[in-house]
């Protein structure tokens, strides 16, 4: 799934386009357009992006009123794939030096191994307090930056920390969750299975996440 926010409420057109390439060209590229906010107020949009080639780079570029963005990302690897690699990382609000430094590391290490272009877990506490929509944009949106740049290159799943409890953190993830009001989920990453606990719910017999 694609994500993305706009500034405001668009004038003209908003597309997805994509291909399986490291960059969009001419030749077979899918694009979906017209489409509408999953959060209106806020200008948030997503779109599910299926038949997807196992272990296939995309690229893919989102234009709204005539301004592009876009990345590139890596597909999931079959189901009978022997072995998977992904980043996991956590508590990183309230240093954005300091996590700058971890996407740097990060980076260097897939320009040597493009197999580990896959997935990020992050375990929570992404911003100081969930409450805050400026600390949204101070501790995690920074979209001039390293930290900006692979967002829009790999998948963040994860769960939230006790840090981000609120409704923002469900407005920006609520496509890692499709249980209504959750914040927990579960998924399969080619022979992987990841589990997403939300700490701050309860977990009790009988409940959901239990």
């Amino acid at each position: 799934t694609v994500v993305w926010q706009a500034t405001g409420a668009p004038t003209g057109t908003v597309s997805l386009s994509w291909q399986a390439d490291k960059t969009l060209a001419s030749g077979d590229v899918h694009i979906a357009v017209a489409l509408t906010p999953c959060v209106t107020n806020d200008w948030i949009y997503e779109h599910l992006i299926t038949n997807l080639l196992p272990a296939t780079f995309y690229a893919y570029e989102v234009r709204v009123d005539g301004h592009g963005a876009g990345g590139t990302f890596r597909s999931a690897p079959a189901e009978d794939a022997t072995k998977v690699s992904f980043y996991a990382f956590g508590d990183t609000r309230s240093n954005p030096g300091a996590f700058g430094n971890v996407i740097a590391a990060l980076q260097r290490d897939m320009e040597g191994h493009p197999e580990r272009h896959t997935f990020i877990i992050q375990s929570g506490d992404l911003v100081a307090k969930g409450s805050e929509e400026n600390l949204w944009d101070s501790d995690w949106f920074m979209s001039r930056s390293r930290q900006g740049a692979i967002r829009a290159n790999m998948p963040v799943m994860g769960a939230p920390g006790n840090h981000d409890a609120g409704v923002l953190y469900r407005k920006y993830f609520r496509m890692n969750f499709p249980h209504e009001k959750a914040t927990y989920n579960a998924f399969n990453y080619g022979p992987v299975r990841i589990v997403s606990l939300d700490q701050n719910a309860w977990l009790r017999a009988g409940d959901r996440q239990y």
